[in-house]
């Protein structure tokens, strides 16, 4: 997974106008910061679930077949460092839109093709034991970039990764909260399609991906 972050940010403007007849103004102000540096993501295994080879004849041709990465690798940490105490959110992308394997949902993640353009599977993230400044906490989601914040709906923070929102973490589960470590537990679960759904003439590459992308306020 690839990661980027912005180095400055710029508040809203504001303006404003005199209500005298006599003189009429309007005065523009910016206001931001910039920081000596930015909030470092990274992931042990460097963010890589390795699944294991597997044969045709071990999936089911007419229903979902769930795998497991090689050495029961199926959690990774992740982890979020800031030199000094900021308000930092992140968003994960899907790198594979369109190709997940059943219903379309924001908390299923796609897994490619095959050459006839079947879709492979699907994989799902979940959240578990985040901790903000070496302390438990909640994972905090944001439905409308950032304007208001509830906390996912499962004691202390577990819950499903979803394509797109906005997350953060928060001792008290009620806002988000500036910190300068972050960390939760990310855990993986992938499923293949119906053999009878794709052309396993060949060997199929599975190749899911996400971008998780930092954001500061």
């Amino acid at each position: 997974m690839k990661f980027a972050s912005k180095m400055f940010t710029l508040t809203a403007l504001a303006l404003a106008c005199s209500a005298a007849s006599a003189q009429q103004t309007a005065s523009m102000a910016v206001t931001g910061n910039i920081t000596p540096s930015g909030c470092t993501a990274s992931f042990s295994n460097k963010g890589k679930f390795d699944l294991r080879v597997y044969f045709k004849d071990w999936l089911s041709s007419s229903g979902n077949t769930y795998l497991h990465p090689a050495n029961n690798n199926d959690r990774v940490s992740f982890n979020i460092s800031c030199p000094a105490a900021a308000q930092v959110a992140w968003r994960i992308t899907d790198n594979r839109p369109g190709s997940e394997y059943g219903p379309s949902r924001d908390d299923q993640f796609g897994l490619s093709k095959d050459k006839d353009g079947n879709p492979i599977g699907a994989y799902s993230l979940l959240m578990t034991a985040p901790i903000l400044d070496g302390v438990a906490a909640y994972v905090m989601e944001s439905r409308d970039n950032g304007s208001s914040w509830s906390r996912v709906p499962v004691a202390q923070g577990m819950g499903k990764m979803k394509d797109s929102r906005l997350y953060t973490y928060s001792k008290t589960g009620n806002t988000e909260q500036k910190g300068s470590s972050f960390s939760s537990t990310i855990s993986f679960s992938v499923w293949v399609a119906p053999t009878s759904t794709l052309n396993t003439s060949d060997v199929i590459d599975i190749d899911g991906s996400a971008t998780i992308d930092l954001m500061y306020r």
